[in-house]
């Protein structure tokens, strides 16, 4: 991973919003990640929160079950 300067930071800051929306998309076309984290942590934000929220309480279930046989 590349470390990413001062100057470089203050570049990106300078790219006008439509130039770095077409750079958004290039990057998304072309790398599953950043797609995914577009998809993800910010177009589907709330879907994720739901499915984590769901994914914890069964996994809080799962955890019961699984610690049963040292309750008994």
């Amino acid at each position: 991973m590349p470390v990413i300067s001062k100057d470089f930071k203050q570049g990106v800051q300078n790219i006008p919003y439509q130039e770095l929306q077409k750079l958004v998309l290039k990057l998304a076309r072309s790398n599953r990640d950043v797609y995914d984290l577009i998809n993800i942590g910010y177009l589907h934000k709330e879907d994720l929160n739901q499915y984590l929220s769901i994914l914890h309480s069964q996994s809080n279930h799962i955890d019961l079950i699984f610690n049963l046989p040292d309750k008994i």
